[in-house]
């Protein structure tokens, strides 16, 4: 699609908002391309966020260049 308007794939973003945290689709977005996920945050105390953070903080691949 973006080569039929003239663009180059290569120079495109694509970022997944609400992903699931699950590493097996997060996997499979990154084979398809997608450079960037933002997994969802629950809206719950401060203390159910932390350990919520704890348990997703595996699937994080900070500072990984696109």
């Amino acid at each position: 699609m973006a080569t039929e308007k003239g663009r180059n794939p290569s120079t495109l973003t694509t970022i997944v908002f609400g992903a699931p945290n699950d590493a097996k689709v997060l996997a499979d977005y990154e084979k398809a391309g997608i450079q960037s996920a933002l997994l969802a945050v629950p809206d719950e105390s401060r203390d159910e966020i932390l350990r919520y953070l704890d348990k997703i903080a595996p699937l994080a691949k900070v500072g990984v260049a696109a």
